[in-house]
């Protein structure tokens, strides 16, 4: 720092250094060349193209928004419709109880024709030896092989008379339909029950109410004229 003997030295010297100051700002003032400020009808073009950038930016993202809402609503579309049709293919609850009704029923059915199909030889034998003719009226006596178990080797011979016109069987209550005979021997604590299938000629019966199943079984055919 220098040392001035008087003010007038010190006034001198700041002098100088305020011209220094000077000549360095005006210097570096013309290597970059005179500040030019713009004009008002510059500041108004200028601010109308920043009105206009921003106009497009907000017009972009609107296009944008709508653009991401279409898509949005054409996927939930496609959703809700994709889901309608897998719900119009899948059946309902309702729906396959009844499939799977027809599927027994029709299994039944098959069944039922299958049997038909092998019964009828055995029941066209039983008609040509005139047990499973229908008969409306009149009696006729059949004989039957019975035997307490299908095993046993013991059988027995038993006769009945049936009567078609009174509803009987050896003088018993009994019920006549297509297929089956069924009556009763009442006894003083029980009763034997028979069961006679027209068709086949088969016949199975037991003691009721002490006997659970079939106590004895066995074939009948019609009685052939007495030989004795």
């Amino acid at each position: 720092m220098p040392e001035w003997k008087s003010k007038e030295e010190y006034e001198e010297w700041k002098k100088k250094q305020l011209s220094q100051v000077e000549r360095d700002n005006a210097a570096q003032t013309a290597s970059e060349g005179p500040k030019v400020l713009p004009t008002q009808e510059e500041k108004l073009v200028i601010t109308k193209d920043k009105v206009k950038v921003d106009r497009i930016k907000a017009m972009l993202v609107t296009i944008i928004v709508l653009l991401l809402i279409v898509i949005g609503a054409g996927g939930y579309y496609m959703l809700s419709k994709s889901k309608e049709q897998a719900a119009r293919e899948q059946p309902t609850k309702e729906q396959r109880a009844v499939d799977i009704y027809k599927e027994q029923a029709a299994s039944e059915q098959a069944a039922r024709e299958q049997a038909a199909k092998e019964q009828a030889p055995k029941e066209q034998a039983a008609r040509d030896k005139g047990i499973s003719e229908k008969q409306v009226s009149g009696k006729v006596i059949i004989l039957c092989s019975l035997k307490h178990h299908e095993s046993d080797n013991y059988s027995w011979d038993k006769s009945f008379k049936l009567d078609y016109d009174n509803n009987t069987v050896d003088g018993n209550p009994a019920s006549f339909s297509d297929t089956e005979v069924a009556w009763a021997e009442a006894h003083s604590n029980s009763e034997d029950r028979y069961f006679l299938n027209r068709q086949s000629g088969y016949i199975r019966g037991g003691v009721y109410p002490f006997t659970f199943g079939v106590a004895w079984a066995g074939h009948c055919v019609p009685a052939p004229e007495r030989k004795f």
